[in-house]
């Protein structure tokens, strides 16, 4: 055992200094990746803006560009140099007549000819455009076209050619291990600057990923840093940690040591008094379930019996004549008094260790009695009770007294929860899942608030005034003695309705 604690004690020291280092870990990760993405946003931010001036440039150039039957060259040119000047990243202006069989360039700021293939490309995006600008990528930058005048009978492809490197130009000293990326919707790189390590199982990769905020330019700009395991695990962060470890392992062993040697003087001498104790605690609480018990179970025939003892009383003094009536409230006494009889018996047996008596049922029965019991009484209180029956036997095995007092106390609940209710109802029905034969048992009372409904089988918890807690909690331990399942919920409409399950005998057939 006192190897045990040892190694127990090292472990722990080596698991809470790994937390802490992780914990040290991901701040510096974290706090690396917030400036990533502080400098990215800026860079964003930049980037925005500069693009979203390309618009104004390109709508002075088509506007001068389609004024008269022939663009005015030297107009053209003034206003492209002023712009050049000025915006050192629009490199060219190139302005092409549109001809889908010949494209030729009327304009351009360029000393050499633009190249055919480019030719071809701005008069293509041009006849593709919807009125949108159209973004051509091309090598260290890109063109951005649009038809001039911007319409369906557009004369002309009217590009800038954009150097991305001066675009995404800044100041704000990113790490060496940074990488940079233009890139259109479908993924296509326009531009990429920086060059990225190979990852491994020590590296990571953060990344930033943002839309440009222009409408006509909508490239992703995607910032990736490269990180070691060292740039956000440092040795002097591991060595104070490891100090720390190495210190709490030796004093730890020492206090354990001393406090291990405590423990197992108290243990002897506390032994004798907690063994007397937990046999003195285990008579009382046996005594004390056992009463709960009986009282609880008790106490349902014997409010039946006075119930229809009141019921021949009125009876008597209203209809005197009415001796069949009479018979079958007195034959409904003797029945309750037999119940009573029956969980004094079964009481009797539990306490000489003795066997349940287990029968093969009915349980369209069971619904049947409880319906003939309650009938008087319910019609006292102005609650209609209906009863709906599968068509076939429902054979169960189980006690057959225990199961009658489950389904008479859930019965029970149902009407003292329709109290105040007007045109009360109670309706006990049968029938088949699978497996299972089910009695449900409906009313239209209050309903049960949620708070309730989670501790609904906890012994000894109760909402009722003189209640004692132990209604559920019993029926669910006899039901699940019978390996079957009580399930309580509320009704959309109001009221609440249990369902007993209960295994069938036949395999499910009902027959």
């Amino acid at each position: 055992m006192k190897h045990f604690l040892k190694h127990k004690n090292i472990v722990s020291w080596v698991l809470v200094s790994a937390i802490v280092l992780s914990i040290l870990a991901y701040r510096d990760f974290n706090s690396i990746r917030t400036g990533l993405n502080a400098k990215a946003t800026s860079l964003h931010r930049l980037v925005s803006q500069r693009a979203d001036q390309h618009d104004a440039h390109l709508t002075g150039l088509s506007a001068l560009a389609s004024a008269n039957e022939k663009p005015l060259e030297g107009m053209m040119l003034n206003l492209s140099e002023t712009i050049r000047k000025f915006y050192s990243r629009i490199e060219h202006v190139d302005l092409i007549k549109l001809d889908k069989n010949n494209p030729e360039t009327v304009f351009s700021t360029r000393y050499s000819h633009l190249a055919q293939d480019d030719t071809r490309a701005i008069n293509d995006a041009a006849f593709a455009s919807d009125g949108r600008l159209q973004i051509i990528p091309a090598s260290n930058g890109y063109f951005l076209v649009k038809r001039s005048p911007n319409s369906d009978n557009a004369r002309y492809g009217l590009a800038l050619f954009i150097n991305a490197e001066k675009l995404i130009e800044n100041e704000l000293d990113f790490n060496s291990n940074t990488q940079i990326d233009l890139k259109t919707n479908s993924g296509m790189t326009v531009y990429s600057v920086g060059q990225l390590e190979a990852t491994n199982r020590f590296t990571r990769n953060i990344s930033f990923s943002k839309v440009l905020g222009s409408r006509s330019q909508p490239l992703t700009l995607v910032v990736t840093l490269h990180l070691n395991v060292t740039d956000y695990i440092r040795w002097q962060t591991i060595l104070p940690v490891i100090l720390f470890m190495v210190l709490g392992i030796v004093f730890s062993q020492a206090f354990l040591t001393q406090r291990q040697k405590t423990r197992l003087a108290e243990e002897r001498a506390l032994l004798g008094e907690h063994e007397a104790r937990i046999a003195q605690a285990s008579r009382i609480n046996g005594l004390g379930e056992m009463a709960s018990g009986l009282a609880h179970e008790i106490t349902q025939p014997l409010t039946a019996i006075l119930s229809q003892s009141q019921a021949g009383v009125r009876l008597i003094d209203a209809r005197p004549d009415d001796l069949e009536t009479l018979k079958q409230v007195l034959g409904n006494i003797s029945k309750q008094a037999k119940r009573g009889g029956d969980i004094v018996q079964r009481l009797r047996t539990w306490t000489t260790h003795s066997t349940e008596t287990i029968e093969t049922f009915d349980l369209n029965s069971v619904a049947e009695g409880i319906r003939d019991l309650t009938k008087a009484d319910l019609k006292e209180k102005g609650v209609t009770i209906e009863t709906t029956l599968h068509s076939n036997p429902l054979m169960i095995q189980a006690d057959h007294v225990a199961i009658e007092q489950v389904i008479f106390n859930l019965s029970r609940n149902a009407v003292d929860a329709m109290e105040g209710v007007e045109s009360g109802y109670l309706h006990l029905s049968t029938y088949i899942d699978q497996q299972y034969a089910i009695f449900m048992v409906k009313d239209n009372g209050k309903g049960i608030d949620e708070e309730t409904l989670q501790h609904l089988f906890e012994p000894f918890y109760t909402t009722k005034e003189k209640g004692m807690g132990l209604g559920l909690s019993l029926c669910e331990n006899i039901i699940n003695r019978y390996n079957g399942q009580i399930e309580i919920s509320n009704n959309d409409g109001g009221g609440v309705t249990t369902l007993v399950k209960l295994p069938l005998k036949d395999n499910g057939t009902g027959q």
